[in-house]
């Protein structure tokens, strides 16, 4: 799990406001923590972590492009590599796409 930090602004000098813009200004960055609030449950929530081991657990096979010249390491690796970050990008696609909602 990872620390999520979220920055709002805040006003330097909240007598340059008055009353009433300060209670817009107050209802504003209520509404704004909500929404802010909103993008945080939804990339914390634990669909997306069990997708993803799903998803890599289910690699099976791999093609693998042969180069004579390449360490046949290097190669695994790379197309593990390419592999799991197709799924991450998806992922990532699925996420954006629910928070764009």
């Amino acid at each position: 799990m990872s620390d999520i930090t979220v920055l709002l602004p805040e006003l330097q000098d909240k007598t340059a406001l008055s009353p009433h813009d300060l209670i817009i200004w107050e209802q504003f960055m209520q509404r704004l923590l909500e929404h802010e609030h909103d993008h945080v449950r939804i990339i914390t929530d634990p669909f997306y972590r069990d997708e993803a081991v799903r998803k890599f657990s289910a690699i099976k096979q791999l093609t693998i492009f042969y180069d004579r010249q390449a360490d046949p390491n290097a190669l695994i690796k790379d197309s593990v590599e390419a592999e799991t970050a197709r799924i991450g990008h998806d992922l990532v696609l699925t996420i954006k796409q629910q928070n764009d909602e």
